[in-house]
């Protein structure tokens, strides 16, 4: 059985989420079609300082090693919604976000001393149009996630899916759910009223 977070929920999580609820609202009935075309959990997050936060869950089936809600904090820098989003963040955005993320000791081995690593990563994100991680972030769980753009042409948050990795191999993810996952976004970032130009990164 599917289960949703309930609305007066968020009403405990602060302003960035309450000046997301247009985004959680339009974005609801996609994620709803798309978790039933896939049968999977569907997830939608937005960037809150260094943190992704989650603003909506579909839930289909119980992932291991996890226990996310609405008002979960995941990192940006290791998961594949994170990454989606913050690899089409403006320049001046990332720029403050990267020195954010320099000073966690956590995070330089992982985006390297300088953030050469993770900009290698976001460059292949921008190319592909989805971001993907295997393992990474939760050892058994392999994800990918996808840029959602509002009206202003601003990446705005990130469609995510996630997957046992004994259930479904990196390639059957990729294969499979990229091409719905991104679908979807694509519908919700026109309902936010996105052109398909997005705003210059740099």
């Amino acid at each position: 059985a599917r289960t949703y977070s309930l609305a007066p929920r968020v009403m405990a999580l602060g302003f960035s989420v309450l000046s997301g609820m247009d985004l959680r609202q339009t974005a609801f009935p996609y994620m709803e079609a798309l978790s039933r075309e896939t049968d999977q959990n569907v997830n939608l997050a937005v960037l809150d300082r260094t943190e992704m936060l989650y603003i909506e869950r579909i839930t289909v089936r119980r992932i291991i090693n996890t226990n996310l809600y609405v008002g979960s904090r995941v990192n940006c820098y290791l998961t594949a919604m994170g990454r989606s989003l913050i690899a089409f963040l403006p320049r001046d955005r990332y720029d403050w976000l990267l020195q954010e993320l320099l000073k966690d000791k956590e995070a330089i081995p992982h985006i390297g001393r300088h953030g050469e690593k993770l900009g290698r990563i976001l460059e292949d994100v921008r190319a592909k149009g989805y971001a993907s991680n295997d393992g990474e972030w939760v050892r058994g769980l392999r994800a990918i996630g996808v840029p959602i753009f509002n009206g202003r042409g601003e990446v705005e948050a990130s469609l995510n899916m996630s997957f046992i990795s004994q259930m479904v191999s990196f390639d059957e993810m990729i294969g499979t759910y990229v091409q719905p996952l991104s679908a979807a976004a694509g519908r919700i970032s026109a309902a936010l009223g996105f052109d398909g130009h997005v705003r210059s990164l740099r």
